[in-house]
């Protein structure tokens, strides 16, 4: 019978043993886990920072570039312009108008 008691009890601390590494290693993986997203996380809003920041550079040269065509071409456009009221007055002048 002191065989039997001795063997319950030993089974059961050993029991409770298995049972206590079973929940560290549970909650270890799970704060790997979550240690993993939260990085992967941190990690994606820095890429996307960095992103948007190329993209905000790109613009703002891409913006710059329309900005010197457009002035460039309405400057074109009233040169155009007075280049054909010069013509039609010389073609009136021409008719006698």
């Amino acid at each position: 019978m002191p065989d039997f008691i001795t063997h319950y009890w030993i089974e059961w601390i050993f029991g409770l043993i298995v049972a206590g590494i079973g929940w560290w290693a549970k909650r270890y993986v799970r704060l790997e886990k979550e240690n993993i997203n939260r990085t992967k996380t941190e990690h994606e809003t820095k890429m996307c920072e960095e992103v948007k920041k190329e993209i905000a550079k790109e613009l703002k040269k891409v913006e710059e570039k329309s900005n010197n065509n457009d002035r460039k071409l309405s400057s074109d456009l009233e040169v155009l312009s007075n280049q054909i009221e010069n013509l039609n007055n010389g073609i009136l002048s021409i008719q006698g108008r």
